[in-house]
């Protein structure tokens, strides 16, 4: 049986894909086999970018209808994009093709969209599809300015569904400004979490701290 968790970010655009990349070098490293799961991918236009960018980085041979079930054209929160293109959203099958999974490979690393909050369905969001897989959580979030907000929302919003927060990964980190500096200590502080930052790097690169710890406390 495997180990698992769900990558969440504070907005879109947070480097969500970069980290679960940096992730998955990591574990692989570790010697875990790791299998990536985007199940749901819109702006897939034509392809879903994140999940074959995900596969390329684990080095399995996994079936991309497995990996990313679920995919849709245009960029938008998934409950938009079904109703434009009109393909539906099977929650049962995206927990079926995890729960293979998790017998098969050592670590599970699931990605979602945008926040926990973004609308999967009418009725499902991020956070109710984490709680169904009873998955934790690792938000990432930016380092500058701002962030303090969005990732207390995000951590609290966590909480109140019950789920377990395992660390917050500030991304982008410069530690140019007297607030990118003080925002780890200041969001540790304030959610009793473990916050790491990371710099940006063009390429994917082991994150063997993070990795040791997300692992130790899923």
């Amino acid at each position: 049986m495997g180990k698992a968790f769900m990558i969440t970010g504070t907005d879109t655009g947070v480097g969500k894909t970069f980290i679960a990349c940096c992730l998955i070098e990591s574990f692989k490293k570790m010697n875990f086999s790791v299998f990536p799961f985007k199940p749901i991918e819109t702006g897939a236009d034509p392809d879903p970018e994140d999940a074959k960018r995900l596969i390329n980085h684990s080095g399995i041979k996994a079936d991309l209808n497995k990996v990313c079930p679920f995919r849709f054209r245009y960029p938008l929160a998934p409950m938009v994009a079904e109703r434009i293109e009109g393909l539906k959203i099977n929650i049962e099958k995206i927990k079926e093709i995890y729960e293979e999974a998790f017998k098969n490979y050592d670590i599970i690393i699931a990605e979602g969209a945008g926040g926990l909050l973004v609308p999967i369905t009418e009725k499902i969001t991020y956070a109710d599809l984490a709680v169904y897989l009873n998955t934790p959580i690792v938000v990432v979030a930016k380092s500058k300015l701002g962030t303090i907000n969005h990732t207390l929302l995000t951590v609290r919003m966590a909480r109140a569904y019950g789920l377990k927060v395992v660390c917050v990964i500030l991304n982008k980190f410069e530690g140019k400004d007297i607030a990118e500096r003080t925002n780890p200590e200041t969001i540790a502080e304030l959610t009793n979490t473990k916050v790491f930052t990371v710099s940006d790097m063009r390429k994917p690169y082991p994150l063997m701290e993070i990795a040791e710890f997300i692992y130790e406390n899923l």
